[in-house]
């Protein structure tokens, strides 16, 4: 974090407020004021007060995290409306929303789960998962994302057959000896 000389003039003047609100943690306060007061590291700043900030999550990827979500919603909403003979024709477990691998697409996770479960949103999408992959999903989701496009599909309104095809993208990988 990159903090400019107002910024720092800010946090010190609320942080001797907070001393003064806060007695008990005024030594704390103090330690934060002569990190900013003396210009040291911003990360000693962050180890000092415990404030600690994400690096801000890429708009792109907000975006691409959103594209996926409707298209799983697309997905639900295309089976739902489907007739029950159709219905059987399509894995329902298929159609679940897998997450992000936490190992390598921490901050994708985080952010979906943001996203879904405080915020509430896609709520057709399964709420009770962790949405954790256990295995990496941003190129198969850039992948389906690709012959979505390709299908000319509405949204809501896939066959079973293309929710099938769609679905077999985002089907994990078998290792193969």
């Amino acid at each position: 974090m990159k903090m400019s000389d107002c910024e720092r003039l800010t946090l010190i003047r609320l942080h001797e407020i907070l001393s003064l609100l806060k007695p008990k943690e005024a030594k704390e306060h103090e330690a934060a004021i002569h990190v900013l007061r003396e210009g040291y590291h911003e990360d000693l700043y962050e180890q000092t007060t415990g404030t600690y900030l994400a690096d801000p999550f890429p708009e792109n990827d907000q975006s691409l995290i959103y594209d996926v979500l409707d298209l799983y919603e697309s997905l639900k909403q295309s089976y739902d409306k489907l007739p029950k003979t159709e219905r059987k024709q399509v894995d329902k477990e298929s159609l679940r929303f897998r997450g992000f691998d936490e190992a390598t697409e921490h901050t994708h996770l985080r952010f979906v789960r943001f996203v879904i479960k405080k915020q509430h949103r896609w709520t057709v999408l399964d709420h009770k998962t962790d949405f954790n992959a256990d295995q990496p999903m941003l190129e198969i989701y850039r992948l389906l994302l690709r012959e979505s496009r390709k299908l000319k599909a509405e949204p809501g309104e896939y066959t079973a057959e293309q929710i099938n095809q769609l679905v077999a993208w985002a089907q994990p990988a078998t290792n193969v000896l």
